[in-house]
């Protein structure tokens, strides 16, 4: 460990009126290895609130681990040198379910941990790397006088010598950080064998009550009260939940799960790069904060994995009725398993131990299928489209990966080697392989089938992906194993607006962070296969998902779907159903008008479109053959021309009765699949 990290993880975190928050750095003390806390208690007066320094409109609050990092760095001690994974969860899921205390889950994975405080340091510092939107999202912050508070359930000498060493030691003294504390424990020295301990912010339950730093600046008069932003991932975010104008919850994270419960309003996020999308169009005022979270109270929860605020005109579900369908959906998956599995003599070898609930059942795939008025696409696109979703499909973190590359492959081995590349990820990526080798090691069908076999997830660079059905076709017959597209090649550099030309010798690749970020994000998402048909299916979640993430996922395809995908979007779509593979199909949407309008598809005689049309097809007739041609000469006699019949006068009347009789159909259809939603939903509850 470097002099300026250890600098950073020995310096107690400073007060308001600091060192450190002016600029400078202050020297280490002796207060840590005597074993005593510097934490000051009690609420601060208004002149004692640093970040209303230069009058902020906006101020963002932030948690540290898992949120500007990518890795909770007590979690990776706890699972690394502590009592493990399996009791760290266990803890997380007693103090969700309202069981025990933050504090006293936290206090015992810190007591779990033996090691000296310098080897956990060391172990951090190797391991820990930080968002890779977060140096952008901090310094549009600090160009537009937003400041950063970082409150933390964690250790202060912990995260300002991580921020040092992630961000950068100018950056990160800037940054005020609120958060427990460390000691050494009576009569040891902090750097032997259980020579330390956590000292809390507070007397509270969450050892750091987040929401009393907060409310110092929410309960400030409307004139001078800022308007307040939140990003957290975890349990040890709860006490915040509730406190600020935005919340922005990590996706497939602990307090997502919280606040669906609670029916807090919320934004997920997978990275910071999301959360700038939010935030910039909030600043420049495009949207406004009661807009993005959905308005306080309500229990519309939107996705900003991908946009943060649907465009006027753009098409967007009704995130109630997605709801209905997904609870009334998975209550007949369940009761349907239930009634098969009753009436069979044989036991179910699948049923889980814990809950009895069979993993054959949670691991039904859920569809969203749209059927939409003209063909979705001209052909069959061998690349799928990817839908980031707020809750991943792939969350198995067993799960094994197998990278197929560009040339060169030892690049991309060294890049998952590297130690940037996040370690739980490194363990999933069990091959590496680029396109040259991938067609002289696997040309037979057998060596194809024991690839396929040895591997969960495949992911292919974006470059060579639409020349794998050709190399390996035994993929392209297996319809859960297909090649998701991931994109490894960074953009063209440009100079004064100009794409530069790249050297040939150079590796055209993403640094290592962006190409972790894109694993992970490439793994969660839904796959789009676009075909010349009227009919497409998107798998959406699984029976085994709660109703609520799995509706949100079905609102996310949904609009991305009819906003990108399908022409003429909204009046492009004739319906909108989710199923399971055995079910009946539960409308979400439909439209009265069941095909396109005339005026687009019908040209009028003499119009120039029907003269242009009439002028392709003379073109086409120059190519006949002179034999033809020779064959219908002048002087062949003329023979007597058939009476053409009378054309019957058109009835505007019976067409006008045909359509009003159809839209009577429909609406029958659409009341009857209504009926059918509501009994089913009746029979849940």
């Amino acid at each position: 460990m470097n002099r300026l990290a250890a600098r950073n993880f020995a310096r107690p975190d400073p007060g308001p009126e600091s060192d450190v928050l002016s600029g400078s750095l202050a020297p280490p003390t002796a207060e840590l290895a005597a074993g005593t806390s510097t934490n000051k208690m009690g609420s601060a007066p208004l002149s004692d609130l640093p970040a209303l320094k230069n009058s902020p409109k906006y101020i963002f609050f932030t948690d540290f681990d898992g949120t500007i990092t990518l890795q909770d760095s007590n979690d990776f001690m706890t699972d690394n040198i502590g009592f493990g994974t399996a009791l760290r969860k266990k803890g997380n899921e007693d103090v969700l379910q309202g069981r025990r205390d933050f504090r006293d889950s936290f206090q015992e994975m810190m007591n779990s941990i033996s090691a000296p405080y310098n080897e956990c340091i060391d172990l951090l510092l190797k391991n820990i790397q930080l968002d890779p939107g977060f140096k952008e999202f901090h310094a549009y912050a600090r160009a537009n006088n937003i400041p950063i508070v970082v409150l933390s359930g964690g250790m202060t000498p912990v995260i300002r010598g991580l921020l040092g060493h992630l961000l950068g030691e100018g950056a990160a003294s800037e940054l005020q950080i609120v958060s427990n504390d460390v000691k050494a424990r009576p009569g040891k020295d902090i750097n032997e064998e259980r020579g330390w301990e956590i000292v809390f912010h507070d007397d509270s339950g969450f050892g750091h009550d987040k929401s009393l730093e907060i409310r110092k600046y929410s309960s400030l008069p409307q004139s001078e009260r800022p308007y307040l932003f939140y990003a957290g991932d975890g349990v040890s975010d709860l006490s915040a939940a509730k406190e600020t104008d935005l919340m922005f919850a990590k996706a497939g994270r602990d307090l997502v799960v919280y606040c669906e419960k609670e029916h807090v309003p919320f934004t997920t996020f997978t990275n910071f790069s999301d959360i700038l999308s939010v935030v910039k169009d909030v600043v420049s005022g495009k949207v406004s904060v009661k807009d993005t979270a959905g308005g306080r109270g309500s229990r519309y929860i939107m996705a900003a994995s991908t946009t943060a605020v649907a465009k006027k005109g753009d098409f967007a579900i009704d995130p109630d009725q997605a709801l209905k369908a997904s609870k009334a959906l998975l209550a007949h998956i369940k009761k349907t398993a239930e009634e098969t599995a009753s009436n069979s003599n044989k036991k179910n070898l699948l049923d889980s131990a814990d809950d009895g609930q069979s993993l054959s059942v949670a691991e039904t795939p859920v569809w969203l299928t749209v059927t939409t008025k003209r063909h979705i696409h001209d052909s069959k696109a061998l690349k799928p489209n990817k839908i980031y979703l707020p809750h991943p499909l792939h969350t198995d973190t067993e799960s094994s990966i197998c990278l197929i590359v560009a040339d060169p492959q030892r690049h991309y081995k060294n890049v998952v080697a590297s130690e940037e590349f996040p370690e739980e990820l490194r363990k999933r990526v069990t091959r590496v392989i680029d396109y040259k080798h991938l067609t002289a090691k696997v040309k037979q069908y057998e060596a194809q089938r024991k690839l396929l076999a040895e591997h969960d997830i495949f992911l292919a660079d974006d470059r060579i992906i639409n020349r794998l059905p050709k190399a390996i076709s035994v993929f392209y017959k297996s319809t859960t194993k297909r090649p998701i597209p991931v994109v490894f090649q960074s953009k063209k550099p440009k100079e004064q607006g100009k794409r530069v030309k790249r050297d040939p010798n150079e590796i055209n690749c993403r640094p290592v962070t962006e190409v972790a970020a894109e694993i992970q994000k490439a793994i969660g998402a839904a796959l789009v296969n676009l075909s010349p048909s009227t009919n497409t299916a998107v798998k959406v979640g699984y029976a085994g998902m709660q109703p609520k993430a799995l509706s949100e996922n079905i609102v996310k395809v949904a609009n991305e779907m009819a906003n990108k995908f399908v022409p003429k979007k909204k009046n492009g779509i004739k319906s909108m159903f989710v199923k399971g593979p055995e079910t009946v199909a539960l409308p979400i949407w439909q439209d009265e008008e069941l095909w396109v309008d005339a005026e687009t598809d019908v040209v009028a005689n003499g119009s120039e479109k029907a003269k242009a049309i009439e002028a392709r097809k003379e073109q086409a007739n120059v190519g006949k053959k002179r034999k033809s041609l020779d064959a219908a000469s002048d002087d062949e006699p003329k023979t007597k021309k058939a009476k053409k019949e009378a054309v019957p006068e058109s009835n505007d009347d019976k067409l006008d009765k045909q359509i009003s009789e159809r839209k009577s159909k429909l609406r029958n259809a659409k009341k009857k699949a209504n009926t059918l939603t509501m009994s089913l939903l009746s029979d849940v509850s």
